[in-house]
């Protein structure tokens, strides 16, 4: 099943919008329907992981690692973006206002509990062992590819355009920075940036790949498994679901 871009941009719509988080922490009937054996993929990639560093022994406080796994991301980002291997490469000032940044939208998803906003310099050195981990990741299991960090993907319907984490060839990655390993959850958002970028088009993306440097483990599996293992669908009609979901208001109402 095929359909043009003008299909895709007609979907957009004003008004209610969700973003790709809410969608797939909620509207359990919809992914229970469509993808009934998601649990498969997850035990799949937990089975099939790779460990390419030792697990991290870090000492933060487990309700202070969003913020200091987003911090680590946006660091990581900044550095490919500069150029540079390292997190002291990056300029103090540039430090300062990314450590904004992260705070401001941490608490944007907690609804403004975080405790202090501060970074400690003990956090500051945890959320650097995360960035070099990174690092290590793509420079030794992707080399000579050049990191898509943070890649954007158009809205549909009531979802709003949102932001992957890492695309690289045809490998788009979803990193989890948490003392656990892979869930449904991760491959709900994946299905979701790979059904918006299969209709606008943004990239060629063939394989899905999971990524935590704070355990030191990676796991891949093709787009076509995930989609056939849960839900026996084809990738077209699999992605078709998602959007047609989205694009129809009824489902929100």
């Amino acid at each position: 099943m095929v359909f043009s871009k003008v299909f895709f941009k007609a979907c957009m719509g004003g008004g209610f919008v969700i973003s790709e988080i809410v969608f797939s922490r909620g509207y359990h009937s919809f992914w229970n329907k469509t993808f009934p054996f998601l649990p498969r993929v997850s035990r799949k990639l937990n089975l099939e992981k790779v460990y390419y560093e030792d697990y991290a022994v870090l000492d933060s406080s487990p309700d202070r690692r969003a913020l200091l796994n987003e911090f680590a991301f946006r660091i990581f980002e900044a550095c490919v973006r500069l150029g540079v291997s390292s997190p002291k490469g990056i300029p103090l000032e540039l430090q300062v206002e990314i450590e904004s940044k992260a705070v401001e939208y941490i608490k944007s998803l907690s609804g403004g509990r975080l405790g202090s906003s501060k970074i400690t310099p003990c956090e500051l050195d945890e959320s650097f062992i995360l960035c070099r981990r990174m690092f290590d990741f793509y420079n030794y299991n992707e080399p000579g590819c050049l990191p898509n960090i943070s890649p954007f993907f158009m809205g549909c319907g009531v979802l709003n355009s949102c932001y992957g984490d890492v695309v690289c060839g045809k490998t788009l990655y979803e990193i989890k920075s948490g003392g656990r390993e892979f869930r449904s959850i991760d491959v709900k958002q994946v299905l979701i940036y790979g059904a918006l970028s299969n209709f606008d088009e943004a990239f060629d993306i063939d394989t899905f790949g999971f990524l935590n440097p704070r355990l030191g483990i990676f796991s891949s599996v093709s787009v076509r498994d995930v989609v056939e293992i849960s839900s026996g669908l084809s990738v077209q009609d699999a992605f078709y679901e998602i959007v047609n979901f989205l694009d129809s208001p009824e489902s929100f109402q």
